[in-house]
Parts: C-alpha cells; sequence; structure tokens
C-alpha cells in the first residue's frame, strides 16, 4: 500500500467516526495521521479549539491540509487558544501557522487567536510519564499526542468526558499569570 493509499484509508476512517457520532477511540500512527486528525478536529469545531504544543513549527502543523481545515476554522469565527511549551521568539520568523494567526488577527481583531509562553509547562501521561500534547476541539473531540517525537497519539470524536479533562488542564495552565500572551 502506497502513502497516499494509507492516508486516504485512514481519512475515510476519521470520517466515518464523525458522520456516525462514535465515541470509538482512535490512534494515529505517524505525521501525516496527525494532520489528518487535527483537520477533522477542526473542521467539525464550531466554538473553541485548544493546542497544547511545543512550537507548531513542525512537519503536522505544516501540513496543507491541517493550515487548511485550521484557516476555515477560524474564518467561520472560532476561536483558538494555544500553549506552546517550547516557544522561542525566531519560531514567529519560521512557523508558517504562526503566520497564519498574525493575519487572521489584523483581519478579525474581535476574534483574536491567543497563544502563550508556556515554557516549561509540561503534561504528562499518567500511564507512562511521558510527556503529552494535545488539541481539544468545542467540549468532544480530541486528540493526545502520546509520543511527540513520532506523533503517535490516541483520540475521540464524541467523548464530552475526557474532553472536560483535558480542558480543565488546559484552562487552569492557560489562564496562568505565569504564561505571557505571544505577539501574533
Amino acid at each position: 500500500m502506497t502513502e497516499k493509499q494509507d492516508i486516504a484509508i485512514y481519512r475515510k476512517y476519521l470520517n466515518g467516526l464523525i458522520e456516525s457520532n462514535s465515541s470509538e477511540l482512535f490512534f494515529n500512527e505517524n505525521k501525516e495521521h496527525a494532520s489528518a486528525v487535527m483537520a477533522c478536529i477542526f473542521r467539525n469545531s464550531k466554538d473553541i479549539v485548544r493546542i497544547m504544543a511545543k512550537s507548531l513549527s513542525g512537519d503536522v502543523s505544516g501540513n496543507d491540509e491541517y493550515r487548511s481545515a485550521l484557516f476555515g476554522f477560524l474564518n467561520k469565527g472560532g476561536k483558538l487558544k494555544v500553549l506552546l511549551n517550547g516557544y522561542t521568539p525566531d519560531i514567529l520568523n519560521t512557523s508558517k501557522i504562526l503566520s497564519v494567526f498574525k493575519a487572521h488577527n489584523s483581519l478579525a481583531p474581535a476574534n483574536r487567536v491567543v497563544v502563550k509562553n508556556a515554557h516549561g509547562l509540561r503534561f504528562t501521561l499518567s500511564s507512562t510519564g511521558n510527556e503529552a500534547h494535545f488539541t481539544v476541539g468545542d467540549n468532544r473531540l480530541y486528540r493526545v499526542e502520546k509520543d511527540v517525537e513520532k506523533y503517535t497519539a490516541f483520540g475521540s470524536f464524541n467523548d464530552s468526558s475526557a474532553c472536560n479533562k483535558l480542558i480543565e488542564s488546559f484552562d487552569l495552565a492557560f489562564d496562568s499569570p505565569n504564561h505571557s500572551v505571544i505577539p501574533v
């Protein structure tokens, strides 16, 4: 099976989960799968997406499908909150996604994307102790990256209980005065 065939089958699987309102746990194995999952979260969220990541300057957020779905979400009036635990000032010049945020914020100042520097913040999985990044769409779609180097993750598109736990942790960190706003 080619990589294109694999990602096409995976997208069909993800769309089936969305269409059936399934709470089935799914897994992703690589950066292409990660981008497809993130695009599904953006396309199927209505109000708010929260992202806890290192820098948003890697292969997943640099993917065209990811960026297109994110921009579509923002254009629908969606709100985006981001915590970056690996932020450095040079990322503002190299991250494709942060340039999307800058463009959006200049066009829609009332619906700003808010990105905060959460340097040193680390969420860990209790089962492994590994650092985890995560995304939550509204209060039902989520993806937890259990290996931040290999992009392996699990998630669900219809699990408000798991989402509420992630949202609680995210919002507590986001609202902390220790995390400053990054000018995007």
